[in-house]
């Protein structure tokens, strides 16, 4: 073999190598990726890993509860509950978007500020008297709007805990009339519409959104705050009365569960060998956890008493007495005789 015959075969076997490595080069998954979609979702995959764009939140303006649908809903649908809600429920403003990427149809919804005041009235729902007026809490009246504090500033008279209970409100209210139908659904006279299109998949979810500037002053008032108080105003007014009520309890036990903590850890110390001092202080330790319930008991009841004056609940009528809610259902029986 001469010797340009071994210099033409080196030459095939590099060129052979280097096709080899531009095949292998080629289906790596960037060069899939880029073959496939080009250039422009590489470029948009490195600019959410660096920014962490997924971890960030849009807030959206203008919109108290944000009723979704599921990707199969027709026009009529849409359009028949879209008159419905604008009909039955005074000066709504109602915003119909389509997610971009699922298709899927959402109602962003809000109200007048006049509608609220109605809508608290109608609740009863209790607002802080200017002092002048006696200060204190009181039955909202729209009659007497003026002896309410805030009720010049329409952003800050209502919390968005209670503009979100008081659309709520309306919405769970919002009743058929006789013959209605939908579909294949029909609908009793006084029937609540939105509760029976939830039962039926008719609306996928429907709940309120949150936000992000009471977040960030929660997180940092509350959730990073460990050895202080907690803001139970500020979790009153944005979670609601039961959630504020139920963290205020949450903090009072583990308050009170200090002293029996600390009085069983002394008599552990003291206790000797012997079982006589042991019996003794099981004793002791025994009668304290009984006056020490009592006291828990009826200081508890004395702090739940002042939070609820605070907040406005301490007169509110047993749900015996109030109405049942729209989503209500009793079993309902026959006899054959």
């Amino acid at each position: 073999m001469t010797s340009d015959q071994v210099d033409s075969g080196s030459a095939q076997q590099q060129q052979q190598q280097q096709q080899r490595h531009k095949h292998t080069s080629s289906i790596s998954p960037y060069g899939v990726l880029d073959k496939l979609f080009g250039k422009r979702l590489l470029q948009a995959r490195h600019y959410i890993m660096s920014r962490k764009s997924w971890l960030k939140m849009v807030p959206t303006e203008n919109c108290d509860i944000l009723m979704t649908f599921p990707d199969s809903i027709d026009d009529h649908t849409l359009l028949w509950l879209l008159n419905q809600i604008r009909v039955g429920v005074p000066q709504v403003n109602i915003q119909v978007r389509q997610h971009k990427h699922t298709q899927a149809n959402a109602f962003f919804i809000t109200t007048s500020f006049e509608n609220l005041l109605r809508g608290a009235e109608h609740m009863g729902m209790h607002k802080a008297v200017k002092p002048q007026f006696g200060g204190g809490m009181r039955r909202f009246s729209c009659d007497e709007d003026n002896i309410y504090e805030n009720i010049e500033s329409e952003l800050c008279f209502f919390t968005s805990q209670e503009r979100q209970s008081i659309i709520k409100y309306w919405l769970d209210n919002l009743r058929a009339k006789q013959g209605e139908v939908l579909h294949n659904i029909h609908f009793l006279e006084g029937q609540p519409i939105i509760p029976e299109l939830v039962a039926r998949r008719v609306i996928h979810q429907m709940f309120p959104l949150h936000e992000q500037r009471i977040l960030n002053q929660l997180m940092t008032s509350w959730v990073q705050a460990v050895c202080e108080r907690q803001p139970l105003d500020n979790i009153c007014d944005y979670f609601g009365v039961k959630i504020g009520m139920y963290f205020a309890w949450l903090g009072f036990y583990t308050n009170s569960m200090l002293y029996p903590a600390v009085i069983g850890f002394l008599l552990w110390i003291l206790a000797e060998d012997d079982q006589t001092s042991q019996d003794i202080c099981c004793v002791v330790f025994a009668l304290f956890n009984v006056v020490w319930a009592t006291l828990f008991l009826e200081r508890w009841k004395r702090r739940e008493a002042e939070l609820a004056y605070r907040w406005g609940t301490l007169d509110t009528p047993a749900e015996s007495l109030e109405e049942p809610r729209p989503q209500f259902r009793v079993r309902r029986e026959r006899w054959m005789c």
